[in-house]
């Protein structure tokens, strides 16, 4: 992983084009250096459609050893993501009450994916999601 501190934007800018296809804004470069940084909470606030979940899968290009966990209410958005990120190379799986089988939670808990999206109620409320897995894991709402 290169340190957060040599990163310039437009290395970050190349590099998500170049993972992902697509160009990011500078807010979405300064979001991701700061997620990298680690140094404290990153909030973006930003319209719908204006590219939040780009910005939480840019730090996974330099960080190749994280989990993720998004929480969403949204089983389609969910779904895209973890779609997105398989096709990138970026294991992914959106967890849902078809396929929240024993077998997916030892994949989780062997680390698997990189990318877990799940909603909350499934969440709070399947104690197969246990500290464990969400303690080890940077954990993002949408």
């Amino acid at each position: 992983m290169v340190p957060a501190e040599i990163l310039t934007q437009d290395q970050i800018r190349a590099d998500t084009a170049r993972v992902f296809g697509l160009r990011p804004c500078v807010g979405q470069i300064k979001a991701t250096a700061a997620q990298l940084k680690k140094t404290s909470d990153v909030v973006y606030i930003s319209g719908t459609g204006s590219g939040k979940t780009l910005t939480f899968w840019m730090p996974m290009i330099y960080e190749k050893d994280s989990i993720t966990i998004l929480i969403t209410a949204l089983s389609v958005l969910g779904q895209q993501s973890a779609d997105t990120l398989c096709e990138t190379g970026i294991p992914a799986i959106n967890v849902t009450r078809t396929n929240a089988k024993v077998q997916t939670f030892e994949a989780i808990r062997k680390g698997s994916y990189r990318l877990i999206v799940v909603n909350p109620e499934l969440l709070i409320h399947d104690s197969r999601f246990d500290r464990k897995i969400v303690r080890s894991a940077r954990v993002l709402h949408l």
